[in-house]
């Protein structure tokens, strides 16, 4: 029976293993560091997402986005490129972007569909400060900043679940309904 669990349990972990890296886990900042495209850029306020051009299984969008910083300096501030993302960006935002480049029907596409290859950052954050320090170096500074405004967009959504709160009690967890029988 032990051996059998051990066996399974190897199983799972080679599955669970062959998952994660089907799905592009970074798994550290070295390898966040070591993409190809390392770009912060601006999506246009007026510009959604659609389908990209290519034949794809995966649900991406694509954009046409303008370039506010190339970490490796690569990109010119100001260039439009073409990206394919597996999520919704929205308007008027800057994001970090960590990814490849691909060619699909016959248009090359900078795809970033990692998870953590498409960080948002506040409007509060200065991209100034970033200048002169090498990529990981800049990298940890925009996660930071990120992770400190996922911290203070929770503190906010806890005091107004709090009010709400004050005005409606509590839902009370679903239980099956006693004349169904179940």
């Amino acid at each position: 029976m032990k051996r059998t669990c051990v066996i399974i349990a190897a199983v799972m972990l080679v599955c669970v293993s062959a998952f994660a890296l089907k799905t592009g886990v970074f798994r550290s900042l070295e390898h966040i560091s070591s993409c190809e495209n390392l770009l912060i850029i601006q999506v246009p306020k007026s510009y959604h997402g659609v389908p990209p051009s290519y034949e794809t299984d995966e649900p991406t969008l694509a954009y046409t986005v303008q370039v506010v910083k190339d970490l490796r300096g690569e990109h010119p501030v100001g260039e439009k490129v073409a990206v394919s993302v597996m999520q919704k960006l929205m308007p008027g935002s800057q994001y970090l972007l960590a990814g490849k480049p691909a060619t699909r029907g016959g248009k090359t596409w900078l795809l970033f569909h990692w998870e953590l290859g498409v960080i948002e950052i506040p409007s509060t954050f200065n991209l100034a400060t970033l200048e002169g320090k090498d990529i990981p170096t800049q990298i940890t500074a925009l996660l930071s900043a990120r992770r400190n405004e996922i911290k203070r967009q929770m503190n906010d959504l806890g005091r107004e679940e709090e009010s709400i709160g004050r005005i409606i009690p509590k839902e009370a967890p679903n239980k099956p309904d006693a004349g169904d029988g179940k």
